[in-house]
């Protein structure tokens, strides 16, 4: 099992995260990027999705790197994001379905219901 995740020019960075932490407008920039491809990373498999994710990836040369953007418990889960997340819940949640075929039952996604 591993996650697929798409390769874009130039890459995410980690000065983009938020301090207010994932999940919030103010995380993404909006940056014109060129897809270049996908890349497969085994490891990524451990990571579920949240419309409110605690953990951001990134691209560093042909690594893909997972930072933690808020304070994470010993034990707590680990989440990132499969997609955008500035979307409203409907949009977000039939994506998701379309392209990962389950329904987001996340907290923020609760919550925005």
């Amino acid at each position: 099992m591993a996650n697929s995740f798409g390769i874009y020019d130039p890459p995410a960075t980690l000065h983009s995260l938020s301090p207010e932490g994932l999940g919030t407008r103010a995380v993404y920039q909006e940056l014109e990027q060129e897809y270049l491809g996908s890349s497969i990373y085994p490891t990524a498999v451990y990571f579920n999705h949240s419309c409110c994710p605690n953990i951001a990836k990134t691209r560093v040369g042909r690594s893909m790197w997972f930072v933690s953007a808020v304070d994470i418990s010993k034990g707590e889960e680990l989440f990132i994001s499969y997609g955008n997340i500035t979307d409203p819940v409907a949009e977000r949640r039939a994506r998701l379905k379309e392209h990962f075929f389950f329904g987001c039952c996340c907290t923020r996604c609760a919550r925005e219901s």
